[in-house]
């Protein structure tokens, strides 16, 4: 039943982090008023992660454990990580302590490197991402000039706004800010963004397995995605640029799975999620987006037009595909992003008004953590080693000298690694920050922000 979304803190049972949390680690050694903070931080992250774990076990467990119900379990450990943090706090060697267990291991097997003689077997890898990278900026330019056709697409819609919701530009001059900067919406604040921002997804259509849908377990207790209802998981999600830290919205959507082209299709398999995520800038509007599908592949970046890339740091490594930038987006607009049939590769990014297409509804991506599997019982889509069990790819077969584990099986936030060639993560609190800078027009020039 364990929880691989937050890493465990070795030493510290009550904690957990990601590589947000983990990266204000000498922050808080330099400063200590950010400490109870970040505790905190970690600490409700612990406990989040925890309700789940306890959510999905058997009514019977908790009896085993030694207490009678679940909602005792729970209780108890809730009081337990009261006392462990109070002595935390009252810890001068806390806060260097702790900075040293935060740290969220690396996603890359640095034995299966070795072993695949990754310094030249990445050779024919980087090779292959070029080309998969030069067809897709020829597939987007062929796309920037056709219509969409209702006969062999499908146009997926979010509910229309409420009129009377706030701005998320006032929404977040008003938001309280911890000592770490990271704002501290509330659930109604964070639907507000999540709403503002919903993208439409038109979906090429030539068979079921282009139907998005819900997930669920089914009656032999397999996943499987059930189209009758379109549905969008949605976050909340926060990246850091220079001293600021940045709201970030994610939509992830579920497909049955990837269509085999041929007898022997090494990427096709069962299940398939593509994750679209919109960075906003102090203003609430979209400042960039990024995308990859739920196994981390084929992150394709789309930078607002005050977004510079910067130049990679070594030649021949995977460093910050742009397809398309992201276009101008005016009120009462939002983006429309277009998937391939059969492989859901995004092959356009546009903005759009027209709410015309079939509803989809939306969910909390923690749902999947514990979804229900009988009228009285949960359990998470994924395993405790981050992955979904019966998505596993063909391709592990083949690209496991990269150093990534189970390449191309369906894996949960926090477990993404985005690039075969290099090192990268789709949490990575830099990731952006590392690629891109803002760039501010002053007199008629341009001049680096950040």
């Amino acid at each position: 039943m364990r929880d691989a979304g937050a890493h465990r803190l070795p030493g510290f049972p009550h904690l957990r982090s990601d590589r947000l949390l983990a990266s204000f680690a000498d922050d808080v050694v330099r400063d200590h008023a950010k400490f109870p903070d970040w505790l905190g931080a970690m600490r409700d992250l612990d406990q989040r992660s925890r309700n789940q774990e306890i959510r999905n076990l058997p009514a019977t467990a908790a009896i085993a454990l030694g207490v009678p119900d679940k909602a005792t379990l729970r209780s108890e450990a809730l009081r337990c990580g009261h006392v462990l943090l109070a002595a935390d706090l009252n810890s001068p060697d806390a806060p260097l302590r702790l900075a040293r267990a935060s740290r969220v291991p690396d996603s890359y097997y640095s034995a299966l490197r070795l072993f695949g003689l990754y310094p030249l077997a990445s050779i024919p890898f980087f090779d292959g991402v070029q080309r998969w990278q030069q067809r897709t900026v020829a597939e987007f330019e062929r796309q920037r000039t056709t219509l969409f056709d209702s006969a062999t697409s499908i146009r997926y819609v979010p509910a229309a706004g409420d009129p009377d919701a706030e701005n998320p530009r006032t929404l977040l001059a008003r938001v309280r800010i911890n000592t770490l900067g990271i704002p501290q919406f509330s659930d109604a604040e964070r639907e507000v963004l999540l709403a503002a921002h919903a993208p439409i997804f038109e979906v090429d259509t030539r068979r079921d397995d282009d139907r998005m849908g819900t997930i669920i377990w089914r009656p032999d207790r397999m996943l499987a995605v059930e189209p009758a209802q379109p549905t969008v998981y949605r976050r909340v999600a926060f990246t850091r640029l220079g001293t600021n830290v940045q709201t970030q919205l994610i939509y992830t959507i579920w497909f049955p799975r990837r269509t085999s082209s041929g007898k022997f299709d090494p990427i096709a398999g069962e299940l398939d999620g593509v994750v679209l995520r919109i960075t906003l800038d102090d203003e609430g509007r979209p400042l960039i987006a990024d995308s990859i599908h739920a196994c981390g592949c084929y992150q394709q970046f789309f930078p607002g037009p005050q977004m510079n890339v910067r130049p990679a740091p070594e030649a021949r490594i995977e460093w910050a595909f742009v397809p398309a930038s992201l276009p101008p987006l005016s009120r009462g607009t939002r983006l429309a992003i277009r998937l391939a049939a059969g492989t859901h590769y995004v092959i356009r990014i546009a903005a759009a008004e027209n709410l015309d297409g079939l509803r989809y509804a939306t969910a909390g991506e923690d749902e999947l953590r514990a979804l229900p599997i009988s009228a009285d019982a949960t359990r998470s889509i994924y395993g405790p080693d981050g992955l979904i069990a019966g998505s596993e790819r063909g391709e592990r077969f083949l690209f496991w000298p990269m150093g990534i584990a189970s390449t191309g099986a369906m894996r949960q936030w926090g477990h993404h690694a985005t690039a075969f060639v290099g090192r990268r993560h789709f949490d990575d609190a830099d990731l952006i920050e590392r690629r891109f800078e803002i760039a501010v027009k002053k007199a008629g020039t341009e001049t680096p922000a950040r």
